[in-house]
């Protein structure tokens, strides 16, 4: 699905890690922005940047390359966060996702059922 654009804000793509475990992680930062986290919400370049309308529930902590309010640049790469970020394994601790990486996006939900339909 990325044949003819890149990764936008707020996707969730789908990538397989070191180990081959195939993974799908939400773009919170673009190649070349720096990342930061103060309060749950997200920085790009020192600037908060709001949640779209059906994400205003997401809440990002801290933890790793972020930890203590330090910024990461996402030189080379799409910074990629879990959604449920006290618990997930992502660019603050692995880094930032190589664009050869990303293989797709989600474009289906199917899970919980009462939420089942196409992923805006």
């Amino acid at each position: 699905s990325y044949w003819f654009r890149d990764p936008q804000r707020w996707e969730v793509v789908a990538f397989r890690t070191n180990d081959g475990t195939r993974v799908m992680k939400r773009v919170a930062g673009m190649p070349g922005e720096r990342v930061a986290v103060a309060s749950g919400n997200l920085l790009i370049n020192g600037e908060e940047r709001d949640f779209p309308e059906q994400l205003s529930d997401l809440h990002y902590y801290g933890y790793g390359c972020l930890a203590s309010r330090s910024a990461y640049t996402a030189a080379g790469g799409y910074f990629v966060m879990g959604d449920y970020s006290r618990d997930s394994n992502d660019s603050r601790f692995e880094g930032v996702l190589p664009r050869r990486s990303v293989r797709g996006r989600a474009w289906l939900r199917v899970w919980p059922l009462e939420r089942i339909g196409f992923v805006e």
